[in-house]
């Protein structure tokens, strides 16, 4: 099943592009590799894959050229788990894929492998080097009553809140001739992973 016909009308998506950016001189998802900003890349391949896409910020007059729907948190409380409850109740998704904008090496086959695992489970999220990685994965608003209940408790972690979750946890060997370098799950936080991806790209 591809993502051109059930997973297309039934998955919305969102980038994440709400951090606080405290390591990096400047906007990750406007960091371009090649000609392309980091976040355009990602956002064509959500629209690609996907229903409507989102973006999950609390600076919406950065973003508004983007040609998406912006969000911003419901809670005072920061971080991607925030993020992804407000965009599950701003706009009322039944599923939604979770791509963080400074993922600059994201491979759209492996979107749709995780989209594809989506039966009836919260979250689907993939394991890559023994350490599981919710910032490329799809949440269901069943989750959305434990993601609440773990923010207002102080409990802020994806990882953490996906312990409390009906998960599918995606293993790498099942995803192995798809991206077995596990480039999808490379982020930027430093002008030192910049360089590390320029030579991986």
């Amino acid at each position: 099943m591809t993502s051109q016909g059930f997973l297309q009308q039934e998955i919305d998506a969102v980038v994440l592009a709400g951090g606080q950016n405290t390591r990096f001189p400047t906007l990750k998802g406007f960091i371009k590799l090649g000609n392309e900003a980091i976040l355009d890349r990602n956002l064509s391949i959500l629209r690609e894959c996907f229903g409507d896409c989102y973006i999950s910020t609390n600076s919406p007059e950065v973003y508004f050229s983007r040609r998406a729907r912006l969000i911003g948190d419901v809670i005072g409380a920061r971080g991607p788990a925030t993020g992804i409850l407000s965009v599950l109740l701003a706009t009322g998704a039944e599923n939604l894929f979770v791509v963080a904008c400074d993922m600059p090496l994201v491979k759209k086959e492996l979107v749709d492998f995780i989209a594809q695992n989506q039966s009836e489970y919260d979250a689907v999220v993939a394991i890559y080097g023994g350490m599981v990685q919710p910032l490329l994965g799809l949440y269901n608003r069943r989750a959305i009553s434990v993601i609440e209940g773990a923010i207002e408790a102080g409990r802020k972690g994806l990882v953490d809140i996906l312990g409390m979750l009906n998960v599918r946890y995606i293993a790498q060997e099942e995803f192995r001739s798809i991206d077995g370098e596990g480039e999808s799950f490379i982020n930027i936080n430093s002008p030192l992973d910049l360089k590390k991806v320029e030579l991986v790209g």
